[in-house]
């Protein structure tokens, strides 16, 4: 085992090692996250398994300086600091999927490189990193970067097989005269993009007596479109899935006022939620408007945030089409895991409201039901954009008093005519979620009924907010003072979402 290899601690031992440790604890906790999502890159493997080896390297110094606990206090903050910027570029590159990771390799290697310069600039720093060391780490990252290339030429080989078959399907499949197979058959290497958008065609066609597409053809273009999403995350550039979904089961998953929800598949293989939203029937009109909404969702970015794959029109009612989250909600999973960090699930969802706002959008309907934990076991925000969509469809301001959403919902939300999201108004939201969550029960449990809280929401001067729950010892000062900067009557004085996720920073993962 190499110099550098051996340096590293066993994550599992890091709590005990540490007690009795002043400062500690913060980069203990970061320490374990990098080491979690560097097993999580699908690419470098090697050389993520050596960032985590940096990572430990740097924390052992800690737990093994002998200095004034005040020096030690500052060293740890300092270390944390790095750490937690590690975290942070390991954590978007751990959300990609092989594919995409070896189309954006100069994206993974440079958050790699600047991971690396980050430890290596703290080891020196601190005067740990010795010559030897850092020659074998050296040498240890050049073996590495050499079985990279092995390992990228030998995936790109198989994703160009999966292209070039694919594309020979569609010629044989598709109406020769089309714009489509002309495309496809003047393109040398046709992009992911192109093959699922012939493959859209070609599903969406099913049953078109002009087209004559026969289910074994049907078939057999399921399973490679299914294939390609799974390693690329590549949908098409119009997403209606049309004859693409069948329901699971003979009941939906869940109710609410204004949609049902049920489990299903998409390309015959890809488990996926279908929301039906039953006050919208599948009109001209409400079709073009989703189309356009989902192009916008379609091109948000972020690991915190559920991707909407697409609409489905051909039934009574418009359907939403998204990845199913077998984990559930936010509530559902913590109320199954009496361990879980509630903390860390919530940063999560913080992070993706957070990016919603950079990117101008409200979401309109934060409450527990609306983040989801993916297979990460972080919170994940679903449904953005819904409440906004529902009033310009319906030509009408969508009542909270009458969807069960008053308890969640800002004052200027509840009074206001036009009743538009904002940034302010989804703080408030997140803070009576956090609450939720800490509760496992509807935000305002000491009022019964919901127009008392309207009639609090009126009375003059700063508004009243929901009593501190009881008997919860992880809802502690810091979190309680963060969720009451959330409540402020005026909106201008709440925090944001962005202050938000810097008061919940903690990088251990969920139980």
């Amino acid at each position: 085992m190499s110099a550098i290899l051996g340096a590293v601690i066993d994550a599992s031992r890091i709590g005990s090692d540490i007690s009795g440790v002043p400062g500690i604890g913060a980069a203990a906790s970061c320490v374990r996250a990098i080491s979690q999502r560097c097993n999580q890159v699908v690419s470098h493997k090697k050389e993520c398994r050596l960032l985590a080896n940096q990572a430990a390297m740097l924390l052992q110094v800690l737990l093994t300086s002998h200095v004034e606990v005040d020096q030690l206090r500052a060293a740890a903050d300092e270390v944390t600091l790095i750490l937690r910027a590690v975290y942070d570029r390991l954590e978007i590159l751990a959300s990609y999927s092989l594919v995409r990771a070896i189309l954006w390799d100069g994206k993974v290697t440079d958050g790699i490189r600047k991971c690396e310069a980050d430890l290596t600039t703290a080891l020196s720093r601190f005067h740990i990193a010795s010559n030897i060391t850092v020659a074998n780490a050296q040498q240890t990252t050049t073996v590495a970067q050499a079985n990279h290339h092995d390992e990228v030429m030998k995936t790109q080989r198989r994703t160009n097989e999966l292209i070039m078959d694919m594309k020979q399907r569609m010629l044989t499949i598709l109406p020769r005269d089309g714009t489509i197979a002309a495309e496809l058959g003047r393109t040398i290497e046709p992009t992911p993009e192109q093959l699922t958008d012939a493959g859209q065609l070609v599903l969406t066609s099913r049953g078109d007596s002009e087209v004559h597409t026969t289910e074994e053809e049907y078939t057999e273009v399921q399973r490679p479109m299914s294939e390609l999403y799974h390693q690329t995350g590549v949908t098409a550039s119009v997403h209606i899935l049309d004859k693409q979904v069948e329901f699971v089961g003979c009941y939906p998953m869940e109710k609410c006022a204004n949609s049902w929800v049920w489990k299903g598949l998409w390309l015959g293989r890809e488990k996926v939620a279908i929301k039906v939203l039953r006050k919208i029937a599948a009109s001209p009109a409400a079709k073009d408007h989703f189309v356009h909404e989902v192009k916008i969702w379609s091109e948000l970015r972020h690991p915190n945030i559920l991707p909407l794959l697409g609409i489905v029109t051909d039934m009574s009612y418009i359907h939403t089409v998204s990845p199913w989250m077998e984990n559930g909600s936010i509530l559902q999973y913590v109320a199954r895991n009496k361990d879980a960090n509630k903390v860390y699930l919530l940063s999560g969802a913080a992070k993706g409201l957070a990016y919603l706002h950079e990117q101008g959008i409200a979401h309109g309907n934060v409450r527990c039901s609306n983040i989801l934990v993916n297979d990460k076991l972080e919170g994940c925000i679903c449904d953005f954009g819904m409440a906004k969509a529902f009033g310009e469809i319906l030509e009408s301001v969508p009542q909270v008093t009458e969807t069960g959403g008053t308890r969640w919902q800002a004052p200027e939300i509840v009074f206001t005519n036009t009743g538009s999201p904002t940034p302010a108004s989804d703080t408030w939201s997140f803070g009576m979620t956090m609450l939720e969550c800490f509760t496992l029960l509807p935000p305002w449990q000491e009022v019964k009924r919901d127009c008392e809280i309207v009639l609090d929401m009126l009375l003059e001067g700063e508004s009243r907010h929901p009593e501190r729950p009881q008997e919860t010892p992880d809802l502690t000062d810091e979190i309680w003072c963060v969720m009451m900067r959330c409540w402020k009557k005026d909106p201008a004085q709440r925090c944001s979402l962005a202050t938000i996720v810097e008061c919940l920073q903690d990088p251990s993962p969920a139980a």
